[in-house]
């Protein structure tokens, strides 16, 4: 067994994290204090990852204008992502599903533009009363000729405001609901009918959720996505590849908090004494780097098996549940041992824990998540060995 990460993808994540701390970390302090974000500096900051050191569309093939990177190396380029307070994901992008399943005119019109950065799209799942239970939504889309006209409203929709295009999951069948009767269209911001109703405030800065609405909006054939009522099995593999990407954040932000401790506790004294030579923080330093490191092996794992062509539905739980849980509890141990100053807004550990908060909640709840896990077990999964099942 080989557990190093390629040399090629080391040299990636030292690559990153220099141009992260480079270009990111000097704007930690300003940023913690308002909250807000001068977006076209970011977008500049962005185009300048492209143009020097490639990060850009990271899963997207080389011959189509991104980085060509597996999972495993877009976890690791996640990781180095959310290092930083700074709300930023790395550029381009681009709908994996399209790459493979979309026709000449959708790849024309919104997947090379995704990739080029000039357009921007955005997936929208949820509602008010179907997050992580899908079988539930109630938008709709009926057929009207050549045209659908789409119903409904969509809740939770990460940067809807900012989008271009939309992906949006339709019930076309009630009847047959999940079991074949959902599928995708894409809608363009500027559709009659089609409204951006709010940006949802938030205890995190990370995203901006949004509640989008549907009035009669119609949309010709050619932006259905894949086949009539094939939406909610191929919903569930992007669903897959996410949780990985909210492991890799949440890892990310551990590392970091992780590495400030240990160099806080070195040099903040108390009784004459550096708390790194108090037993209390020594354990609390020691749980943070056991349970990043058993996360980190655990995302890399489910990556790696993407990787390899094999389905990482059971898998994904296990890495995205075990690496939010963790993420989150290293940030309220960084505020834990900074004290007053860690839970002050001049750190940025209160609001890494504000933001990795979201982590247990978007694309399945912890509840939700476990209970696949064991639903997946009793069906017959094994509990030991994910690779080769006895």
């Amino acid at each position: 067994m080989d557990f190093a990460l390629p040399e090629e993808v080391r040299m990636m994540r030292a690559t990153a994290r220099k141009f992260v701390e480079r270009e990111f970390f000097p704007l930690e302090k300003e940023y913690l204090k308002t909250e807000q974000l001068d977006k076209e500096l970011i977008r500049s900051i962005l185009l300048k990852a492209k143009e020097e050191i490639g990060l850009w569309s990271l899963e997207v093939p080389v011959e189509d204008g991104g980085a060509g990177l597996g999972l495993v190396a877009t976890s690791v380029c996640h990781e180095e992502a959310k290092r930083t307070v700074i709300p930023f994901m790395w550029g381009g992008g681009g709908d994996r599903g399209l790459q493979t399943r979309g026709t000449p005119e959708q790849k024309e019109k919104y997947y090379y533009p995704m990739i080029q950065g000039k357009i921007r799209g955005t997936i929208a799942y949820s509602e008010v009363d179907a997050g992580s239970d899908l079988q539930g939504i109630k938008t709709h889309a009926v057929r009207d000729g050549d045209d659908w006209v789409i119903n409904g409203s969509k809740y939770w929709i990460s940067f809807g405001a900012e989008a271009d295009v939309i992906k949006v999951l339709c019930v076309t069948d009630p009847a047959k609901a999940g079991r074949g009767g959902m599928t995708w269209f894409y809608v363009e911001k500027d559709d009659p009918g089609f409204q951006v109703a709010r940006i949802i405030p938030t205890m995190g800065t990370a995203f901006e959720p949004t509640e989008l609405v549907f009035d009669n909006v119609r949309v010709p054939d050619w932006r259905r996505f894949g086949e009539v009522g094939n939406a909610f099995f191929t919903a569930y593999d992007e669903l897959s590849e996410h949780r990985i990407w909210h492991s890799a954040w949440a890892i990310g932000m551990a590392d970091r908090c992780l590495r400030d401790c240990i160099e806080y506790a070195k040099q903040r004294l108390t009784w004459g004494q550096p708390i790194a030579t108090r037993q209390g923080v020594q354990f609390m330093l020691a749980d943070m780097a056991m349970e990043l490191h058993a996360a980190r092996l655990m995302n890399y794992h489910c990556a790696w098996v993407f990787d390899r062509g094999e389905s990482i539905r059971n898998e994904a739980f296990y890495a995205k549940e075990f690496g939010c849980e963790m993420g989150l509890r290293a940030c309220d141990r960084a505020i834990q041992i900074h004290g007053g100053m860690g839970y002050s807004r001049d750190m940025p550990y209160q609001l890494f824990y504000r933001n990795c908060r979201l982590f247990l909640i978007g694309h399945g709840t912890s509840q939700i998540n476990r209970w696949m896990i064991a639903r997946n077990l009793l069906s017959g999964r094994s509990p030991v060995d994910l690779v080769n099942p006895i």
